[in-house]
């Protein structure tokens, strides 16, 4: 049964006192009772919408990770049509990662500083990233090890983004950050050890264009 749109108001009311909480107190310190006066409500009406404030943030990585998965799906079946090579097919990825995280970043930013034994945003995301390499490059030998650096690398970025987004975008920018990980992939010898020079070069390319 779909909830009422009063009910999910109040759910988004919930939810948005949290986000704004967590920018000021850590999470640890929040009570149920911040919450009441952040969003305006009883503590009757907080109870029939979540048992407690840790319900509150499980609720808000699952529509957070419900909202990453549904902006990957709908894009990545394009970057397939192309029939992208390895390097940028997973330039295009990247670049993805890093405009959900501009496009969600005051979710992101309290998600982040929430981390117990049910919400840690960034391993949902960073086995996401696993789980994708993996279908795409499972022909490879060693794509267990290789998955694992390239999800820890982009999940990097999309974290550097999220604390840094203020200025990021004034100092380094989107392709540049994404060369990063594609330069130091080639390094170790992901797809073709040959390729390394290619990448540092075009790395170097884009930080001369940026300055």
């Amino acid at each position: 049964m779909t909830a009422s749109k009063p009910y999910r108001r109040v759910d988004k009311a919930i939810l948005n006192a949290l986000i704004q909480l967590v920018s000021e107190i850590p999470f640890e310190k929040i009570t149920v009772q911040h919450i009441l006066d952040e969003a305006l409500i009883s503590r009757y009406t907080f109870y029939a919408h979540f048992r407690d404030k840790y319900e509150v943030a499980e609720r808000l990585q699952e529509e957070l990770y419900q909202e990453f998965l549904t902006f990957m799906r709908k894009k990545i079946p394009e970057l397939y049509v192309q029939d992208k090579p390895p390097e940028d097919h997973h330039r295009l990825i990247d670049n993805l990662a890093i405009q959900f995280a501009k496009a969600h970043y005051a979710k992101i930013q309290a998600i982040k500083k929430i981390r117990t034994e049910t919400v840690d945003y960034f391993r949902l995301i960073k086995q996401y990233f696993i789980d994708h390499y993996k279908e795409r490059f499972r022909e490879s030998p060693h794509v267990d090890l290789e998955s694992r650096i390239y999800a820890n690398m982009v999940t990097a970025v999309v974290e550097y983004y999220t604390d840094n987004l203020p200025t990021a975008g004034a100092s380094i920018s989107e392709s540049v950050m994404e060369a990063y990980i594609h330069a130091m992939l080639y390094g170790i010898g992901i797809h073709e050890a040959g390729d390394a020079a290619k990448a540092q070069t075009y790395l170097t390319s884009l930080i001369y264009k940026s300055e």
